[in-house]
């Protein structure tokens, strides 16, 4: 968040979760977050994010794919696999095969 805070002004956060209660606990106190409604439909919440102006997403189908709709910068977390783990074979070094190479990777 720090990084897109020092890149762009004016920003808002936009967060969906399976966890809604989490995430509001979480960032109760950021003015520049908001988290979406609980029981809004998977595909407007993807609406949603795709359409938005940039990404930080996290690891897994939904933000990958929300984030390659979305026109915009995505920003992700490089180091989501511990080397050594059997996760990690099906990975090469920091995901990059995972990724669109667009997109800007942060450890």
């Amino acid at each position: 968040m720090d990084y897109v805070r020092q890149r762009f002004r004016d920003v808002t956060f936009v967060i969906s979760s399976d966890d809604v209660k989490w995430c509001k606990e979480q960032f109760a106190n950021i003015s520049d977050v908001t988290v979406l409604q609980a029981n809004s439909p998977p595909a407007v919440d993807m609406m949603t994010l795709a359409s938005l102006d940039h990404m930080i997403m996290t690891v897994g189908t939904y933000g990958w794919w929300a984030s390659f709709l979305n026109p915009g910068i995505t920003v992700y977390y490089r180091d989501f696999v511990k080397p050594g783990t059997p996760l990690s074979r099906h990975f090469s070094p920091n995901g990059t095969d995972h990724y669109c190479p667009t997109w800007i990777s942060l450890s």
